[in-house]
């Protein structure tokens, strides 16, 4: 059973752009329940940016802590790995989640399938999907998500 690792750029995206929760209560509901089912996981860093980022979309992510894990000395330690490696994915670029290690460690620790509507990326200029297909970590985006879930909405 797949268990997913969800960036700020999918939850804003889905929220804000894809499917509104007005327009698209179904989605929000298989959403929920991949949350309750602990299959939908984020780091505490994520819900941090969507709280000063997203209007509406900060309400919801209060109602679902439960989703969010708390930052240890392991993952800690496996951020600072990364960004040793990765040192521009965060680093001097305008516009950069630093949730965005945080993301890769959580996936990266618990072998989760990481989620996120970032585009590739290069070794000058790293996202998400470029780090995780270094350390081979799977990475799809909400519509991945979707269709690996076999949703229909």
């Amino acid at each position: 059973m797949t268990i997913y690792c969800i960036d700020t750029s999918s939850l804003i995206s889905a929220w804000s752009e894809r499917y509104p929760i007005k327009n698209f209560p179904g989605f929000w509901k298989q959403f929920e329940k991949l949350i309750d089912d602990g299959r939908l996981v984020s780091p505490e860093e994520v819900r941090h940016e969507i709280i000063k980022k997203t209007e509406g979309l900060d309400v919801w992510v209060k109602q679902h802590r439960n989703m969010f894990v708390a930052l240890d000395t392991d993952m800690q330690l496996t951020v600072r790995d990364i960004l040793a490696e990765f040192p521009l994915l965060t680093k001097n670029l305008p516009g950069r989640n630093s949730a965005d290690p945080f993301v890769i460690t959580l996936a990266k620790m618990k072998n989760y399938t990481a989620v996120t509507e970032e585009g590739l990326g290069s070794i000058n200029r790293p996202r998400i999907p470029f780090v995780c297909e270094h350390y081979k970590i799977k990475c799809i985006n909400i519509l991945g998500l979707i269709k690996q879930e076999d949703w229909v909405i």
